[in-house]
């Protein structure tokens, strides 16, 4: 027993530590780049003129005119604008 434990540092055994230890790292540098360090922005149109904008697309123009990357109707005559977001976070 006590020769197995002075040994398990070396050779495959050790070799698989390593191995495991890097793909875990990998995964973890990975992980933290989809996430990124930008969150989620979102705001009120302030150029919308409150008119309808229940047709898709419309409020678009105003966010984007705001530099958000796009803008979704909220309650009928409000637009909603999002910049660094996802489809699940809207």
């Amino acid at each position: 027993m006590a020769r197995c434990m002075k040994n398990i540092g070396k050779g495959l055994f050790a070799a698989t530590k390593v191995l495991i230890c890097l793909c875990l790292v990998t995964l973890l540098v990975m992980s933290s780049e989809e996430m990124g360090s930008e969150t989620c922005d979102k705001d009120w149109s302030l150029t919308w003129d409150n008119s309808s904008c229940i047709l898709h697309g419309t409020c678009n123009k105003p966010c984007r005119r705001e530099n958000f990357e796009r803008g979704i109707c909220k309650k009928l005559f409000h637009c909603m604008c999002y910049r660094h977001c996802n489809i699940e976070s809207i």
